[in-house]
């Protein structure tokens, strides 16, 4: 659409609005590194590897997503060339700076997830365009997707998650064009996005269920299909082989008991395999209710479009299967919630494939799916209670004669020299090592500590000493962060179960934390 010819239909203004609100919470619990997962990878790993003057990531340092890994080498590297004036064109001020304050990089992995999740809505849109042409239903089954608590969650971080299933459901995209139009370049890239998506991650080797689709509707074309599949399986291979030491190690451990990097065999409490699928079941349950209530709805309506529903019927299927067998390390509601994140995906296209008729339940049903995700924005968007303690502490104890014991894990709180040198050799990374260095950070008074410091430090006498902790202790309790609930709600833990009313009386996202003097 020509930009002279757009008009401010309630269906743009959804588009639109659903499209800004995939950069609401970029800043996530940031200057925090490691409180979302993936993306120490995606950052540290493309810096190191800039260092190093190669392309390719140090073995060990990128487990998984290599393609992530490289869409945010590109744009890292752009980002850079575009702050080198800022800084004279002097390198080693630039390096100095990102060491000290690598958290601006962090929103690169972010800031791409937000534009691969516009792609997502570009692919629904194109899909949800050619089922129905009522808008109302297409508007109904966006929010339905995009509105939903897990959903918003992992589209809002730099997680490997975000790029894999968009590679996932581009294959499947161009799956369902080849059916209206059996050309070549739909079954190529069909296929050739399959294979992105497992290089990517190889837990997608789901998206492989693909290429018996493709023999059943193309008969004429196997000879093609089978050529395609060669072509795409030279790239894989060539890919993996980038990586291939990481995605070997990560491989092996999701199959079996055996942990490469510590050489020895892992007994973990692990379900059994009926008790998996059980498990993730009652995730579907809990994390995707609405669309589960639409779907009973209108259940009772003739099947539109067949082909769209066995194939999502079986992308659906193949995904849960092989989640539950593979998952077993999964053993509660609460865990590794991402990897539920997508069958949401899947379920629309499955009631994308019913006669649909608007009905004016559905205006209920989005409200609720709007009162869920309102508050899961704010979450992401207000300073957790490991942001709380941190600012806390530099406020109010900043001070030479404070000895600060830190207990709370992701919690980082800015150290100077001092601090630094009470690091065991192996915990002293490039932060450390320069601070060390160059005597950095001087603003900062106090000596804080963690579990990294060496064994062997006696700490100075006539020193106060506070602690961070999850609970009070036994001294003076001078500040605390915490939630009105049992346990607490975070990005990557207790989150998107709808039935979990807990989710209204919270605060913040983050643990309990409680800072107390002795």
């Amino acid at each position: 659409m020509q930009i002279k010819n757009f008009k401010f239909t309630p269906e743009n203004i959804i588009y639109i609005l659903l499209a800004v609100s995939f950069f609401i919470g970029l800043r996530h619990a940031l200057p925090m590194l490691t409180v979302v997962g993936d993306e120490m990878y995606f950052v540290g790993g493309v810096l190191r590897a800039m260092e190093n003057h190669t392309i390719l990531p140090a073995m060990g340092d990128v487990p998984y997503g290599i393609l992530t890994y490289f869409a945010n080498y590109f744009l890292i590297g752009i980002f850079l060339i575009i702050l080198c004036p800022v800084y004279g064109f002097s390198l080693a001020s630039l390096k100095l700076s990102l060491v000290m304050q690598p958290e601006i990089v962090y929103l690169i992995p972010r800031i791409l997830s937000a534009f691969v999740s516009i792609g997502l809505l570009f692919i629904f849109n194109k899909i949800l365009k050619k089922e129905f042409p009522d808008s109302r239903i297409r508007i109904f089954l966006l929010l339905l997707l995009f509105t939903n608590m897990l959903t918003t969650l992992i589209l809002h971080t730099g997680k490997v998650w975000v790029a894999s299933v968009f590679l996932a459901l581009l294959s499947f995209y161009y799956l369902y064009r080849s059916l209206d139009a059996p050309k070549n370049k739909y079954i190529f890239l069909s296929i050739f996005f399959a294979f992105l998506a497992v290089a990517n991650l190889p837990f997608f080797g789901f998206a492989f269920i693909n290429l018996p689709i493709l023999f059943f509707y193309h008969k004429k074309l196997r000879k093609r299909i089978i050529y395609y599949t060669f072509i795409s399986l030279v790239i894989f291979t060539i890919i993996l082989a980038l990586n291939f030491s990481s995605t070997k190690t990560l491989i092996i451990n999701q199959l079996t008991n055996y942990n490469p990097i510590l050489g020895e065999t892992i007994i973990s409490d692990n379900l059994s395999v009926p008790a998996s699928f059980w498990l993730n079941f009652k995730k579907i349950l809990a994390f995707f209710p609405l669309l589960l209530i639409t779907l009973l709805i209108i259940i009772k309506n003739k099947i539109k479009n067949k082909p769209l529903f066995i194939m999502a019927g079986l992308y659906f299927l193949a995904y849960y299967i092989s989640l539950s067998i593979l998952g077993t390390w999964s053993t509660s509601l609460d865990s590794y919630i991402r990897y539920s994140f997508p069958l949401a995906f899947f379920l629309i296209l499955i009631i994308s494939s019913f006669n649909i008729k608007f009905k004016k339940i559905f205006y209920f049903i989005a409200l609720i799916s709007l009162i869920y995700f309102i508050p899961t924005l704010y979450f992401l968007s207000a300073p957790t209670t490991f942001n709380q303690a941190r600012n806390w502490i530099i406020k109010n104890l900043n001070q030479e004669n404070i000895i600060i014991v830190n207990n709370i894990n992701h919690l980082e709180l800015p150290k100077n020299k001092a601090s630094y040198e009470l690091l065991t050799d192996y915990y002293c990374a490039s932060k450390c090592q320069n601070v060390i260095e160059h005597d950095l950070n001087q603003e900062y008074k106090y000596i804080a500590t963690d579990k990294y410091v060496r064994d062997d430090i006696k700490m100075p006498a006539g020193k106060e000493i506070y602690y961070l902790d999850y609970q009070t202790g036994d001294g003076q309790l001078m500040s605390s962060f915490t939630n009105p609930t049992e346990s607490s709600f975070n990005l990557d833990g207790r989150m998107a179960n709808y039935f979990d009313f807990a989710f209204f009386r919270i605060k913040n996202f983050g643990p309990d934390i409680y800072i107390y003097k002795k």
